[in-house]
């Protein structure tokens, strides 16, 4: 860290922040994950945090994070972050038989007792159980337990799938799945 100039305040019974931290390769170990080579930059004006083009390497697959955390003093902050990866190895950050890439727009807003967010998300070469996805987007909202997926364009073993669906994170199960678009390659049959 470099640059750090910050001083804390209480007045009226809250407490406000005045400053700024520039990170510069900052490692931060997280149990199962290390996040390293992190750097951008962090202010504070009264309780807001802006965080501005925070970058990091995560598990060797790059992270990109803006946006404000509203309240941070108080029981429950609001933020308003834009989420950037790039071409993420499924295999080195999941533990799991899943390969292939991802990558991912997202906005997550919302108190972090009931945090919301909204993904433009494109994968390509991933692999699971014998499935191949060649290449695919969609579009993810997630909020109240659910996943919520639209304009969903996948092709698949020589076919291409189209649809909607919902997620029930609680549950663990599908709650509607409704492809719009089935188109089935007969050489792949």
């Amino acid at each position: 860290m470099k640059d750090v100039a910050i001083t804390m305040s209480k007045r009226g019974g809250f407490w406000y922040g005045e400053g700024q931290v520039t990170l510069d390769d900052v490692s931060v170990p997280i149990p199962d994950y290390t996040i390293t080579s992190g750097k951008g930059q962090v202010q504070i004006h009264g309780d807001v945090v802006f965080l501005q083009d925070i970058q990091a390497d995560v598990k060797g697959e790059h992270l990109r994070v803006d946006g404000t955390l509203h309240h941070v003093f108080d029981e429950d902050p609001t933020l308003q972050l834009g989420v950037h990866l790039t071409e993420w190895n499924l295999a080195s950050i999941l533990a799991s038989d899943v390969g292939g890439y991802v990558s991912a727009d997202a906005m997550l807003t919302g108190p972090m007792s009931n945090v919301r967010g909204n993904a433009d998300v494109r994968v390509r070469d991933v692999t699971y159980d014998g499935v191949t996805v060649d290449r695919g987007k969609a579009h993810l909202a997630y909020g109240d337990g659910m996943i919520r997926v639209s304009d969903l364009d996948v092709a698949v073993q020589g076919g291409k799938v189209e649809g909607t669906g919902d997620y029930d994170l609680e549950k663990g199960t599908y709650a509607e799945i409704s492809p719009y678009k089935v188109c089935l390659c007969m050489d792949s049959l």
